[in-house]
């Protein structure tokens, strides 16, 4: 077969005409056929893109994002799986500031009452918007279990929301409506023990060091052995999973029975047993921190653990 030679004098096909000139270094745009790069006044006359115009551009897909406000917790160790994909576009909390941040600082609410459940209140005082019966029944079930029954960190704010939702709820018998609802919160219908460990379950994070803590209930010191015993098992199994280095669970005894502890924690991890013990000094040598009150996790026992990771006492 004859060997096709290019015609003297012709430029090979993909060369390029040596004589043209070079294209201007940066960006390279193909602005016309055989020429790849764009001229001065190509570039003056091209439209930029500026950060107002990136703005305007993304709030088109803002009603196709998904939309959170935040209560009771605003750090995203403590949030659904996928929170930072989200818009969070409020924070109602009574806990330490976290590092969920909103757009609107006016639409962040952090105050150091008992209960969450107060600022909810305060937020319907503020817009003048009437409370119905069955809300003022959620609203005082959520501030009688984060004040212990009206026992435990309350301030006066507290006792005013408290006072007007017992109005509106028309609540004869509060203590038989608390004991109603802790048997129900302590009974944790058809979850698995896996679902009651990670039902309240909190991640934190000191001088790089991190621990979690699943907070549960029980009704009565024998059911909370039980339990102990369970949610142990789910914790050892788990705790790969939880990427942590230390684990608790605290199991609060919801029954006010008389000569019976309130409150059991456990612990594993690297010297977590070790670290709980420096801390409150009841370890039972086997599993158990009995406690005859219970502990605030928020006010009690996280700030202690973080003290002593501080301190370094491991």
């Amino acid at each position: 077969p004859t060997r096709h030679h290019a015609t003297q004098g012709a430029e090979p096909k993909g060369r390029h005409d040596m004589s043209a000139p070079p294209p201007p270094s940066g960006n390279r745009h193909i602005s016309s056929p055989g020429r790849s790069y764009l001229t001065e006044e190509e570039k003056a006359e091209a439209a930029k893109v500026t950060k107002q115009l990136l703005k305007r551009i993304f709030s088109y897909f803002k009603p196709y994002w998904k939309q959170f406000v935040l209560v009771d917790h605003s750090s995203y160790t403590q949030t659904i799986d996928g929170m930072e994909k989200a818009e969070v576009i409020g924070i109602i909390d009574h806990h330490a500031i976290g590092d969920v941040q909103v757009n609107d600082p006016n639409a962040v609410l952090y105050a150091p009452v008992g209960a969450t459940a107060t600022l909810v209140f305060r937020m319907y005082q503020k817009y003048n918007t009437a409370i119905t019966k069955d809300m003022a029944g959620m609203m005082l079930a959520g501030l009688l279990s984060d004040t212990r029954n009206m026992k435990r960190n309350v301030t006066e704010e507290d006792l005013c929301a408290y006072n007007a939702l017992i109005a509106i709820a028309d609540i004869e018998d509060i203590n038989a409506f608390y004991q109603h609802m802790s048997e129900a919160i302590a009974s944790y219908g058809n979850l698995s023990d896996r679902e009651i460990f990670y039902s309240d379950f909190k991640k934190y994070e000191t001088d790089g060091k991190t621990f979690c803590i699943s907070d549960v209930n029980a009704f009565g010191e024998d059911k909370v052995k039980e339990l102990a015993d369970r949610m142990y098992s789910v914790m050892v199994s788990e705790f790969e999973n939880m990427e942590t280095d230390m684990a608790f669970v605290i199991l609060n005894n919801k029954t006010d029975t008389t000569g019976e502890n309130g409150m059991y924690m456990l612990a594993y991890g690297n010297k977590a047993t070790e670290l709980l013990d420096s801390i409150f000094h009841n370890y039972d040598g086997e599993r158990y921190f009995v406690f005859q009150k219970n502990l605030s996790r928020k006010t009690t026992v996280v700030p202690a653990i973080q003290k002593a990771l501080k301190e370094d006492r491991i």
